[in-house]
């Protein structure tokens, strides 16, 4: 079987880009272990969640309207370096909505807007979630819609646990004020 290698790179380099959520899940998991404080904890906490959340979306049901959102594209393969699956065979999950470009979103939005970043940081944390939902369309395991949707999931959890954080704060003024009976 000839192997066409100018698509082959591409697959290779899509398969390199989508193995990122991967990666972001054991540096904020780091990160919460080795530096024990409250943002780091809560930013490892929000990825799981979001990407839990993003599982149980997937499995809810759907009217059969929504079907183009719900399934994956036709011929999808999830050619995932550490998910070997061939769905061409198979019953195809739903990919609504994505939990890479879930993920991605959430690490970014979170770092971006949670800590002190520079320019060429932001830049790069842009770049994420663009080369992202590029790898899932490029690999043909999302359509839009569905890469659309993990963005919207990712943002919306980035959203609630850096107000999370925000919170905890607030509550640690109040209490180093006398004017709050909340501690933790």
């Amino acid at each position: 079987m000839l192997v066409d290698k100018r698509n082959y790179s591409k697959n290779a380099i899509a398969d390199l880009i989508s193995a990122l959520p991967l990666s972001f899940s054991f540096y904020m998991a780091y990160n919460a272990i080795k530096y024990l404080n409250r943002y780091n904890i809560l930013g490892f906490v929000g990825l799981i969640t979001s990407s839990v959340s993003a599982d149980i979306i997937k499995r809810l049901p759907y009217p059969k309207s929504w079907e183009f959102f719900i399934t994956r594209p036709k011929g999808a393969n999830n050619w995932d370096i550490l998910s070997k699956n061939d769905y061409s065979n198979k019953v195809k999950p739903p990919g609504f909505p994505s939990g890479h470009m879930t993920a991605a979103t959430y690490f970014s939005t979170y770092i971006f807007y949670g800590q002190k970043t520079n320019r060429l940081e932001k830049l790069a944390l842009l770049a994420i979630v663009v080369l992202t939902a590029w790898a899932r369309i490029h690999k043909g395991v999302h359509n839009i819609p569905q890469v659309l949707g993990g963005l919207i999931l990712g943002i919306l959890f980035a959203g609630i646990f850096l107000k999370l954080n925000w919170l905890f704060i607030f509550i640690l003024k109040l209490n180093i004020q006398k004017k709050c009976w909340i501690t933790f």
